[in-house]
């Protein structure tokens, strides 16, 4: 019983000092692959390739497209994942394989975003924003604590949330990327 208590307290301490993290999505089964909705023509698939967690990483090709953004988008529901209020941040670990800096982004979005149209209501109803990868490993940090809107009227309410996406901005070429370890976090 002592070493019970004692473990416990433990692993009290150690939330503490370090902080916690919650797996949001790993990609080690095909299950995790077929929650992510492919937009525009985008492909994802179980890669052997820059894992940084576990065995495998998902492998996203996104297709050239100069007028559109082709993403991924995790519908959170279908992974049965707590709320995140209780988390910072959302860590995206990303890999480019190329030689150029590539432009992505993420999106947002809860149960009060607008997403069945594209008018100027439903994209500032939810949080965006853009990030520069470079060649090789990339540790994307996205402050989720305090999020509010694109519009800034309102906070996003991560008890319900409803989806991420990650995009590329209107890509001139085919664009193959990494995606692992995406996780929340609490400040360290």
């Amino acid at each position: 019983m002592k070493y019970l208590l004692l473990i416990s307290v433990l692993v009290l301490q150690s939330f503490c000092v370090y902080g916690k993290e919650m797996m949001v999505c790993d990609f080690e089964s095909e299950k995790e692959i077929k929650s992510w909705d492919m937009e525009l023509g985008c492909k994802m698939e179980i890669s052997k390739e820059n894992v940084t967690s576990g065995k495998s990483s998902a492998k996203v090709i996104f297709p050239a497209n100069p007028k559109e953004y082709p993403a991924v988008s995790l519908t959170l529901k279908k992974l049965d994942k707590p709320n995140w209020k209780d988390f910072d941040y959302l860590v995206i670990e990303i890999f480019n394989p190329g030689t150029e800096t590539v432009m992505a982004g993420y999106k947002i979005e809860d149960a009060l975003s607008h997403v069945d149209d594209n008018s100027t209501e439903a994209r500032t109803s939810r949080s965006t924003d853009s990030f520069a990868l470079k060649p090789g490993k990339n540790t994307i940090e996205v402050e989720i604590a305090g999020m509010v809107t694109f519009d800034k009227k309102r906070s996003i309410k991560f008890e319900d949330l409803r989806l991420i996406a990650i995009g590329l901005a209107t890509p001139a070429v085919d664009t193959i990327l990494y995606i692992d370890n995406i996780h929340l976090k609490t400040e360290e």
